[in-house]
């Protein structure tokens, strides 16, 4: 009777594998067209929140992990090109990640960096007087505490910190493995049950291979382009967002809609705050920043912005103060070509680069940081 019963259980058991076999073959099949048009690892369309932005961090660093970050706001995330740092740099690419949200101070990327226990080659923050102030500073802290309730358990140290960190090499190889022969296994591929509800009521999705594949990578059904009537979010790349302007400026709708608005903005919130907080905030970053190879970079704005922003807050001598009380380097705007800050064509607004002239932001920062000590001890510099 027992071996009956027994007996029934596994054929029940291969039944339901084999229906489980047959639900997920035609997902197989998907994923594996996808890949033979878009490649392996598809990786289509950008991060809608910062929980996702931070996921596809996570995920980007357990499969290769980068050693060398960019942290910072949407400044930094639209400004810093990763592949164009990597080749000025001579490293490669995939040591680097732009590690910058929008919205959010820098601090919370160095937050991010000693909370996962990585220990970086090297650090470039991006600072702005904005990365000193209530809202910024804020939001940064509502991430990581986001991130520590993700991941509850603090690195361990020691002989079991040297065992877990072994268990999960070997349970990331085995992993991979099954991954490289189920392809819809790999975790970049699984979707939700409600992923698949918006699936099926998107079926214009199903006939377009692009926003297919657009889905499997990402579980988003809608457009995987941001477009407004001036600019699109066009691509993403090891947390840099390329953002691409499909109309130009004129000086006067520059002023009326990238410029004049943005000031008002500063004045009324970012710099009474600054000024109000910024010692407390300053001393913030210092406990963060100790002992990391680190330097600073204040990202280029619109000259009169700059003008405007150096009139209202003493950020300069701060930013120096900072650098000089953690012996590390600083890079100022001053230190690039005129043409970054003096022509309007280079910017989406007051504040943020578009691609075109991130590329050639990015191609000189790289220039300037090769003169830097601590980056020629983990660099190749040309």
């Amino acid at each position: 009777m027992r071996s009956s019963i027994f007996s029934s259980r596994i054929v029940h058991v291969g039944v339901f594998l084999f229906a489980l076999l047959v639900a997920a073959a035609p997902y197989e099949f998907i994923v594996r067209r996808a890949e033979s048009q878009f490649g392996r690892d598809i990786r289509l369309g950008f991060p809608r929140s910062d929980e996702e932005r931070m996921d596809w961090f996570l995920e980007a660093q357990r499969r290769k992990p980068a050693s060398i970050f960019v942290v910072g706001n949407s400044q930094c995330q639209y400004g810093v090109i990763p592949d164009v740092l990597a080749k000025g740099l001579g490293v490669d690419p995939d040591r680097i990640f732009n590690l910058s949200f929008s919205g959010t101070s820098f601090i919370a990327g160095l937050q991010t960096i000693r909370r996962l226990d990585i220990h970086p080659d090297l650090v470039v923050a991006c600072i702005s007087p904005a990365d000193f102030t209530d809202d910024m500073v804020n939001r940064g802290a509502a991430m990581i505490a986001r991130l520590n309730a993700a991941h509850p358990d603090s690195p361990a140290s020691g002989l079991l910190g040297v065992y877990n960190r072994n268990r999960q090499r070997a349970e990331e190889w085995l992993a991979s493995r099954v991954h490289d022969v189920i392809r819809s296994s790999d975790p970049r591929y699984r979707r939700s049950p409600m992923d698949f509800w918006h699936l099926i009521g998107s079926p214009g999705v199903l006939g377009e291979p692009v926003r297919l594949a657009h889905f499997i990578s990402t579980g988003q059904t809608g457009p995987f382009i941001l477009e407004t009537d001036r600019y699109r979010i066009s691509s993403y790349d090891r947390g840099f967002v390329a953002l691409e302007m499909t109309k130009p400026w004129d000086a006067e709708s520059f002023k009326r809609l990238a410029l004049d608005p943005v000031i008002r903005n500063y004045m009324d919130n970012v710099f009474p705050n600054y000024r109000q907080m910024s010692n407390v905030y300053l001393s913030m970053a210092l406990a963060q920043a100790r002992d990391m190879p680190l330097v600073l970079l204040r990202m280029p704005t619109v000259r009169s912005f700059g003008e405007v922003e150096d009139a209202n807050t003493e950020f300069g001598d701060d930013a120096r103060r900072l650098a000089g009380q953690l012996g590390v380097g600083v890079i100022t705007q001053d230190q690039f070509t005129p043409d970054l800050t003096n022509s309007i064509a280079n910017y989406r607004d007051a504040v943020h680069l578009h691609h075109a002239s991130a590329r050639e932001f990015t191609e000189q920062l790289s220039a300037r940081l090769c003169a830097l000590a601590v980056v020629k001890r983990v660099a190749e510099c040309r």
